[in-house]
């Protein structure tokens, strides 16, 4: 038996890992992984989409049976969670679906894990029950209503009430908290208000297993790294001993370059095509009045913090606002107002939508199944589908945006985050829209597919495409975008051009403060 005294120093690991493979019908999920985590340590588990890092969780879950070969150890004993039995209390996980029940508040998801605490009279302590969700909600954010459905409540929300309840109970040495992208959704602000949150609990002793697909938060937080390439372990180290682009390098398995700007000019966009798109008048709870033009061949980019209008903006251009947001559309010089994202569609305008599990990707549905959706009426007639049809037009996106091969018959929940991204892109870009408006389109997704995004969405431009990206990502914005308009308060305060779009410009124009 292990003397808890050595997990403790971090002599031993208090987590384990050792040869872990895994396969699905033939294909090789995990091919002999090996890991390990300390005490009062965070472990950056990095890698591609489908690299095999959620197959991992969830062996580490229990989800998953791993083959003979795996040895997994949780504080020096023989560990093996897909038995029910054996599953560890202080193994504690937030995965990118959250686990949440959106129909139910913030009180009554902490009580299904945590447990309903009752009165002498057998009865549920709803008072006791609602100062605990508070309590720990407010390790996060002070003005969130624990009475409220979550379904009323943004991602970012959603994604805080996930986090305050795995770390609930989750503390001290010989505990793991495993954290699957647990910022994906998350403005910057946000994001340090939760690596201030990490920081205290790796100081309890807790190993922290922490997934991102942003390099700036694995150099705040991290100790050590794993990076995950097809399956296998292709790097592994401490984080000090390394840097952002050979981690880059690493999970793509090329060599990528950020864009550079600096020799960029301010000169006047030249559009490819006869297309102007101009919304305005867009009011609302957070938006005042803004307006914005796009043109044919132009990617415009929306920034801003949280609460700035930048995620309602999309919505509410489609007439799909959350919070009763209004706006008008100028197409070409006439004007309309939009009811919804059909009307859209019959114009030539094409959503997709930040939160692809929710919004976006119908789970039950095949990868074929879901890219269709938006031109079922135009692959057949009389009622009838023309498969055939169906399958050749897929295949032409597919190519085109690298989805993998054979996977049209898949569950699209099958798919890695970026691939089901790319599946959401080929269902709006199959109605050959105008104008396309994309919401936080690489959240989730890993360096070498958001590459791959960008010089899709790129190319589509070049064909005469007008874009529309809100982000939170400053990569998205400074990679992909012509001009870049700054939110503040929901009001327009800049629009950046040329040399003028960089993180450090954009920063100091989402927060108010000279750069």
């Amino acid at each position: 038996m292990v003397d808890q005294s050595q997990v403790a120093a971090g002599t031993v690991p208090v987590l384990s890992i050792h040869d872990a493979r895994m396969e699905f019908a033939g294909v090789k999920a995990l091919r002999g992984v090996n890991l390990e985590l300390r005490s009062g340590q965070v472990h950056a588990l990095l890698g591609p989409n489908g690299c095999g890092k959620s197959t991992l969780i969830k062996v580490l879950a229990g989800f998953h049976e791993p083959a003979k070969s795996t040895v997994l150890t949780f504080g020096g004993a023989r560990y093996e969670p897909w038995g029910t039995a054996h599953r560890a209390e202080s193994l504690r996980f937030v995965h990118q679906d959250l686990g949440l029940v959106d129909e139910l508040d913030t009180i009554d998801n902490f009580a299904l894990t945590l447990g309903y605490q009752r009165t002498r009279s057998g009865r549920i302590d709803w008072l006791r029950e609602r100062r605990r969700a508070e309590r720990l909600v407010r390790k996060f954010v002070t003005d969130l209503d624990v009475t409220v459905p979550l379904s009323r409540l943004t991602q970012v929300q959603r994604t805080t009430v996930a986090i305050a309840r795995a770390l609930a109970d989750v503390d001290g040495v010989g505990s793991v908290l495993v954290l699957d992208e647990p910022t994906a959704s998350l403005s910057n602000v946000e994001v340090q208000e939760l690596l201030t949150t990490l920081r205290e609990v790796r100081a309890t002793g807790t190993a922290i297993l922490y997934v991102s697909h942003r390099m700036d938060e694995i150099f705040e937080i991290a100790d050590s790294y794993t990076v995950l390439r097809n399956g296998s372990v292709v790097g592994q180290g401490q984080v000090a001993d390394t840097n952002a682009q050979i981690l880059v390098d690493l999970i793509a398995g090329e060599s990528i370059s950020a864009r550079d700007r600096s020799n960029e000019n301010q000169t006047a966009f030249t559009a490819t095509g006869h297309d102007t798109f101009e919304v305005f008048g867009l009011s609302g709870p957070t938006l005042h009045n803004v307006g914005l033009t796009v043109r044919s061949g132009e990617i415009v980019g929306i920034a801003g913090l949280l609460g700035s209008g930048r995620d309602e903006l999309p919505y509410a251009a489609v007439g799909e606002s959350r919070d009763g947001t209004s706006a008008r559309w100028k197409l070409n010089g006439t004007e309309w107002s939009p009811r919804s994202i059909g009307e859209c569609i019959e114009r030539g305008i094409a959503f997709v939508p930040g939160e692809r599990l929710r919004e976006g990707v119908i789970a039950s549905f095949s990868v074929l199944e879901n890219a269709s959706l938006s031109v079922l009426s135009k692959l057949g007639t009389r009622g009838w589908l023309a498969r055939g049809v169906e399958r050749e037009q897929f295949k032409h996106y597919a190519e085109k945006l690298k989805i993998p091969i054979g996977a049209q018959d898949r569950s699209v929940v099958t798919l890695s985050g970026g691939n089901q991204q790319k599946v959401l892109l080929t269902r709006w870009l199959w109605v050959r829209p105008r104008l396309i408006i994309l919401a936080e389109p690489t959240a989730g997704v890993d360096v070498g597919t958001r590459h791959a995004l960008y010089e899709m969405i790129r190319a589509q431009a070049a064909t005469g495409l007008a874009v529309l990206v809100a982000s939170s990502d400053f990569d998205d914005l400074v990679e992909l975008c012509d001009r870049v308009i700054t939110l503040r308060s929901g009001t327009i305060v800049d629009e950046s051009v040329g040399a003028e779009i960089s993180a450090t410009n954009l920063v100091a124009l989402m927060e108010g403060v000279d750069n």
